[in-house]
């Protein structure tokens, strides 16, 4: 599967190796989904997603704005069921996840908040509400103290460590985060989402090598984890390999010209505009007409130009010789082999 990524939602955000699944359609976005840039530990049981899985496959079947999810299907049912067994923890998780999947985001709280008050320990209860702090980071505030607390009296669980790891990642007390991460490898050490996680807490950090030694030991664990190969294809990156970081990504399964578009992104978020550029351009050769590419062209046309706008306010600034956005929008008209 090819991932391909777009700046303009990373940013609108502090860090960079956040990433969403690409579509058929390779119109994927930089995001901020904590499945992708971290990882979460498998599920203890098939059918522990079932219902969430469900619920997905009833959205793509209906017309955006033509289906009501409480009027049936799995919604009205969970909250039939929910009417006879009103303290239910698990099935007020199950119900938050299904009106999630709806972004049905309020209701979502509601769910994850009751199901949590009647069970302290729910790990699932605070990993929906994780999930919905990420959407909304107004409410990070909140969940932040409770997160520190179930930390406290979960200490004995990995996953419990790291999902709390991320809260803290989110409210930006990385050091925190790093420590939880720890030891929950301490507990797991072969476990690769949690090398996956803690590499992307050092990434955040700006320490790239021991960023990248996490992430390759994730590769290492897990060869077929495209979480941690993208993770460390923006860690190399970000040290200046361009070419492993193009290897690491091709690695995931993308095309040559899906690679380049992705290595251009994670060299134009450290303002290295020239280098994007010869990257995006490579992804246009391989990839005529590539969509991502493009916008990510426009976008760093954008970035420029905020940048010679800079410049020029400043007293005695140099302006910097670079094409024109008009020179640089002529690119090659060549054919997909």
């Amino acid at each position: 599967m090819n991932w391909s990524f777009n700046v303009r939602r990373l940013s609108q955000i502090a860090f960079l190796a956040a990433l969403l699944i690409s579509s058929a359609a390779c119109q994927s976005r930089f995001g901020r989904a904590l499945t992708f840039w971290k990882s979460a530990p498998p599920p203890a049981t098939a059918a522990q997603s079932a219902p969430g899985d469900s619920v997905r496959d009833a959205v793509q079947k209906q017309t955006e704005g033509a289906y009501d999810p409480r009027a049936g299907g799995p919604v009205q049912g969970l909250e039939s069921r929910l009417k006879l067994s009103p303290q239910d923890a698990a099935l007020h998780v199950e119900l938050g996840r299904a009106y999630e999947n709806y972004s049905i985001d309020d209701l979502a709280l509601d769910q994850f908040t009751r199901a949590r008050n009647l069970d302290p320990a729910s790990i699932d209860a605070l990993t929906g509400l994780t999930h919905l702090a990420r959407r909304h980071p107004e409410q990070l505030a909140d969940l932040e103290p409770v997160a520190r607390a179930f930390a406290e009296k979960h200490g004995d669980s990995a996953a419990a460590l790291s999902l709390v790891g991320s809260v803290l990642d989110d409210a930006g007390d990385l050091a925190g985060a790093e420590k939880l991460y720890r030891r929950a490898l301490a507990m797991e050490p072969d476990a690769a989402w949690l090398h996956n996680n803690l590499g992307f807490n050092l990434l955040l950090q700006a320490r790239l090598a021991d960023a990248a030694a996490e992430l390759r030991h994730a590769v290492k664990l897990n060869p077929a984890s495209a979480t941690a190969r993208n993770n460390l294809g923006v860690a190399l990156a970000r040290l200046g390999d361009r070419p492993a970081a193009l290897r690491v990504f091709e690695e995931t399964g993308a095309d040559r010209g899906t690679a380049h578009n992705n290595l251009a992104v994670a060299l134009m978020e450290q303002d290295r505009l020239e280098e994007s550029r010869a990257e995006l351009l490579e992804a246009l050769r391989n990839k005529h007409l590539f969509e991502p590419a493009l916008e990510n062209f426009k976008l760093l046309l954008e970035k420029d130009q905020d940048r010679r706008d800079w410049l020029a306010a400043k007293p005695f600034a140099e302006p910097l010789a670079l094409p024109s956005p008009r020179e640089w929008m002529r690119l090659p008209q060549v054919e997909n082999p």
